[in-house]
């Protein structure tokens, strides 16, 4: 039903339906289908099609690279042209971050997010996790900027863990991360 997308006959709503239901197929196709509708959507759908085209980018990368390194879904708003994100880095073999590992994920992130037009909100800590309220410009690859990031952190000791979630729907306490962890087996 993808087609469904281009009728101006179709509602809005369902049209949101149909992107979120392309965007969680692994298929090049459907990737590509969002990528024409993008050029083509109306205003109110630009920001739906924009974040189901980022998250069928990422399903496609971690089914190719054959890694689940990510996380995605929709709603906690933005700022202008960007979007906030939650993100949750996990500890590498500590039981928690120290101070000046602290200091360096703050430094860090807050320099890879300004080189892409980017900010930190708040950063908050709890044992071996990080989680971190940002935003990004809509057109930014979102798993690119925060692996740089992740990477230049491990200059100072590979403490950090190169899988991270991200999501866009609300912020995660840090009892219901712990609960995803567990069961996603995203620590190993």
């Amino acid at each position: 039903n993808c087609d469904d997308l281009f009728d101006p006959k179709i509602s809005i709503e369902y049209k949101k339906e149909l992107l979120s239901r392309l965007a969680s197929i692994e298929k090049v196709e459907a990737f590509r289908k969002i990528e024409q509708f993008i050029g083509l959507s109306p205003p109110k759908l630009r920001e739906w099609a924009i974040l189901a085209l980022q998250e069928s980018k990422m399903l496609l990368e971690s089914k190719l690279l054959d890694e689940n390194k990510v996380f995605i879904s929709t709603g906690l708003g933005g700022k202008g042209s960007k979007l906030r994100y939650f993100v949750v880095l996990i500890g590498n073999g500590i039981e928690s971050f120290s101070e000046t590992q602290k200091k360096v994920i703050r430094n860090e992130f807050e320099f890879t997010l300004k080189k892409y037009e980017g900010e930190a909100e708040e950063f908050k800590f709890s044992e071996d996790l990080t989680t971190i309220l940002t935003i990004l410009p809509m057109q930014v690859t979102i798993k690119s900027v925060f692996e740089e990031a992740i990477d230049e952190c491990n200059q100072f000791g590979d403490f950090l863990k190169r899988n991270f979630i991200i999501t866009n729907v609300k912020e995660l306490s840090f009892e219901e991360i712990k609960k995803f962890l567990d069961k996603e087996s995203f620590r190993e």
